[in-house]
Parts: structure tokens; sequence; C-alpha cells
């Protein structure tokens, strides 16, 4: 997908995203440039707290400036990642994965919180405009020079509600820096 993005101009001053080189029938996939540096996670597990910062405050406006691109109707997007109750592994799987991981009263809260947030984005956000990266989180996100960030793993890819990727991520932070 970031071939849609290049064509949407994102690839811009301080925003590196890997180029793609070819399609395979057999693995039915992309295949892409890699972009050379260390990810937001390096930086985490090594402290850096100024590089953390810098790459955060980096990434924010990289994902600011995705959710501000137009969709283009005419694309064929993955539909599977455009809604929760869509994304895999799925609703059956979230379901079997939080009663494995939690006690009978906790379970039945996060179940009826999970329902709520399916209910409340078909009901707020019926037909989504933004795009978004769909696996916004520190691995994903790479220092590739002083002033420059990249973004890769586009598997996610589609027109959704942007709040995702800012839960997911600040999610994601604040998981891996506790």
């Amino acid at each position: 997908m970031p071939e849609y993005l290049w064509k949407k101009k994102l690839p811009e001053e301080g925003i590196k995203l890997p180029r793609p080189l070819f399609y395979s029938e057999e693995f039915r996939a992309t295949f892409y440039r890699a972009l050379p540096g260390k990810t937001l996670l390096h930086y985490i597990k090594k402290r850096d707290k100024e590089k953390i910062a810098s790459l955060v405050s980096g990434a924010a406006k990289m994902f600011a400036k995705l959710h501000q691109i137009p969709v283009d109707e005419n694309f064929k997007f993955n539909s599977d990642n455009q809604k929760i109750s869509s994304v895999v592994p799925g609703e059956n799987f979230i379901y079997a994965e939080l009663k494995e991981r939690f006690q009978n009263n906790e379970y039945e809260d996060l179940i009826e919180l999970y329902q709520s947030c399916v209910a409340s984005e078909e009901r707020l956000f019926p037909d989504q405009k933004s795009l978004i990266h769909g696996d916004a989180h520190p691995e994903n996100i790479i220092k590739v020079g002083e002033d420059k960030i990249g973004l890769i793993d586009f598997t996610d890819f589609s027109p959704a509600d942007f709040a995702r990727d800012l839960g997911a991520f600040i999610q994601q932070i604040e998981y891996k820096i506790v």
C-alpha cells in the first residue's frame, strides 16, 4: 500500500516510506526496499528519552498527515480492516483470548467494553473517510536519519476511524515503556 501513499505524495520532507519492488503471485505479496535505521522500540529498550520524544513527535505529525489524505473511492482497500468488528483475528478469537486471560468478572466487563466500542464505531462512523495505518506501534516507526522518520508494515492500511491509529499507538507506547 505504500505505492498508494507515494501517489498521494505522503513521502515528503522528513517522511520516508518503503519503495515497492515487485508483486509475487506465488506469495500473494508485494515486496519492498527496506528502510535502514532503528525502530522506536529500539530506543524505548535503550531508554533514550530524547530520541523517544523526537520519534513520538515525528510519528504524531506523520500520522496526522496520513489521516488527512483523501480516500480514493476507486482504490481497492481490504475491507476486513475497516471496522473493529472485522479486524483479523476476529471477534470469536478476541472473546476466547479474553476468557483465557481474565477471570469471569473481568471477562464479562471486557466483552461489554468491546461490544460498546463496536456499537459506537457503527453509530458514530458509519462511512469512514480517513486513511489509517492500522498497525501503529513502535516497531513500525523507524528513525532513518537525523530529521527523518519512516513508516513500515502496511498490511492493515485502510480507510477507517483515525482514532484507531492514535489509540493503538498510545497504548503500545505505554505498554512498551512501563
